[in-house]
């Protein structure tokens, strides 16, 4: 029999006979880095500038990864595809690898599953991810 428990956000842990099984999930907002020359592109890559930035203007004003509402789109990570093979390669290189990761209601937030495993592993993975 399969029992369900919700220890605490983010964590899931589910009861497989005497094995304890966990998952980690994390929803969070990404933000592109503003640039260091004003005319310059917006990087997706963080770097001082973005201390910078926040010093010197408010907290809403840093640029979004993505924009708009799109709530669990697979599709959307496409826009930056070479950031997020990027972090899904050193994930793994981690073994810490993600089991999915889409966009969540509201500009630049995602949501990231780890792949499920026994729980003393995924508190090293889950603290790894963040």
């Amino acid at each position: 029999m399969v029992q369900w428990l919700e220890v605490c956000f983010p964590l899931e842990t589910r009861i497989f006979s005497r094995t304890d099984i966990t998952a980690a999930e994390y929803e969070f907002f990404q933000f592109k880095a503003p640039p260091t020359d004003s005319n310059g592109p917006l990087s997706e890559r963080n770097n001082s500038s973005t201390a910078t930035f926040l010093r010197d203007n408010p907290v809403e004003s840093l640029p979004s990864l993505t924009e708009g509402m799109f709530g669990y789109s697979l599709t959307r990570p496409v826009h930056n595809q070479e950031y997020y093979y990027e972090i899904f390669n050193a994930c793994e290189k981690f073994n810490c690898g993600i089991e999915g990761w889409h966009t969540e209601s509201g500009p630049g937030v995602f949501e990231a599953a780890l792949s499920f495993g026994e729980i003393q592993q995924m508190a090293d993975k889950a603290s790894l991810f963040k």
